[in-house]
């Protein structure tokens, strides 16, 4: 009996992943053992979830447009825009979209990404930003959603994993982004077993473990 049922193998693809249970199949059948597979994922799905209550990618892009639209036009310039039509409005609401998903992966909000900014050029057109965030976030609340970066932060700090699972394997997992390694450190403190699988040869483990 080759078992893995209380193993999770977190990958960078899905493919990868599907791989590895290939793999282990053909050593279970040369052995003529039983394979009882983990179950596999990547990093970004320990942040995600299936609640309903969390605003699509669609419905957030549009929170972000509608948002942008309605806002006076020294705001749009405070931002760093100097487009305040309805197409320069829908460009930068766009923009906003993609920058709060990239400031998740880093961890951070864009709120709270911009209290980290001490260049004064930029000061004043990430407060902007972060005003045009919260303005966002009454929008989705006041349509009963809930940003999903938001929830990916909120998820980090809590991340669920399938019933039964003691152990998380990461195999061959590089450029981990921040909102993850948030999630790993969070499992380790909740007692889940992690192990690092890396291809580093002719490195000690320490050496394996520093460059990783």
């Amino acid at each position: 009996l080759l078992s893995f049922e209380d193993t999770m193998v977190l990958t960078m693809t899905a493919q990868t992943g599907r791989r590895i249970v290939d793999r282990l199949a053909h050593a279970a059948r040369a052995t003529d053992a039983i394979l009882l597979p983990p179950r596999t994922g990547t990093p970004a799905g320990l942040t995600k979830g299936a609640d309903t209550v969390v605003a699509t990618p669609l419905q957030s892009v549009a929170a972000w447009v509608e948002t942008v639209l309605a806002v006076e036009e020294e705001k749009v310039r405070q931002a760093g825009w100097r487009r305040t039509d309805t197409g320069g409005r829908t460009d930068l609401g766009l923009g906003l979209f993609r920058l709060a998903t990239e400031t998740a992966k880093a961890g951070q909000t864009i709120a709270s990404a911009a209290g980290m900014v001490d260049a004064p050029e930029d000061v004043d057109r990430w407060a902007a930003w972060a005003e045009l965030e919260r303005r966002y976030l009454r929008q989705l609340q006041d349509r009963g959603k809930r940003c999903p970066q938001e929830a990916e932060l909120a998820r980090a700090q809590d991340p669920v994993l399938p019933e039964g699972i003691r152990r998380v394997v990461l195999a061959g997992v590089v450029d981990a982004s921040p909102l993850a390694v948030r999630a790993w450190e969070s499992l380790d403190k909740k007692g889940i077993q992690l192990e690092i699988l890396v291809w580093a040869p002719g490195l000690k483990e320490n050496e394996a473990r520093e460059a990783f």
